[in-house]
């Protein structure tokens, strides 16, 4: 789900206006989205954006930290209920990886240098909202997935770009759960009639 999510925000940045680049590799890493505007005074703008989009969540967006698993003796990804503390450490590490790192900060200087970046989290339905509450205080902005699709499919290239969703979900044998009602996913994304 994570390309096709990546690849609807990345048609909205640039309906937007935005130069994007997508899946940008550093080492073991990876930077979800660029976006570069210039804006009517001349000044160019640029977003960082990361798309963690699931739509029945069964984990947190985060993981928990090395220290953590460590003294715990679980794996980083585990489901295992988190106190509010836990749940704000690990987001704030996040935040801390995926946008302020050094290396991040090295692969946005390379590609555009003197830009001045903000950070933004697309998300889907998230376990606990506790995890978005450090984000909003982490990040420029956090917005729903949703907000996305219903502004990207308002015109027809947005109902041809659903469609083709619709298509390729129905493809991807994982994600079957999503297509039992194609008509409630494009009711809630746009006004348009789309034979399922």
């Amino acid at each position: 789900m994570s390309l096709l999510a990546e690849s609807l925000v990345e048609e909205w940045l640039n309906r937007k206006s935005f130069f994007t680049i997508r899946g940008i590799k550093h080492g073991i890493g990876e930077l979800d989205l660029l976006g570069i505007q210039r804006e009517a005074s001349g000044l160019v703008i640029g977003w960082h954006v990361e798309v963690q989009v699931s739509f029945r969540p069964i984990g947190y967006i985060t993981k928990t930290t090395k220290d953590m698993a460590k003294s715990s003796g679980r794996a980083r990804g585990t489901a295992k209920l988190r106190t509010p503390n836990e749940i704000e450490i690990c987001a704030r590490e996040w935040v801390r990886s995926k946008f302020s790192g050094k290396d991040k900060e090295r692969v946005r200087e390379s590609l555009w240098s003197g830009v001045q970046w903000s950070f933004h989290l697309v998300h889907g339905v998230v376990k606990e909202p506790k995890e978005l509450e450090v984000f909003k205080c982490s990040v420029n902005c956090s917005m729903n997935y949703h907000i996305v699709l219903s502004t990207t499919t308002r015109d027809q290239r947005g109902v041809i770009l659903l469609r083709l969703l619709v298509t390729m979900i129905r493809k991807n044998s994982n994600h079957r759960w999503l297509i039992k009602s194609p008509q409630a996913v494009i009711s809630l994304t746009s006004p348009a009639k789309i034979d399922p």
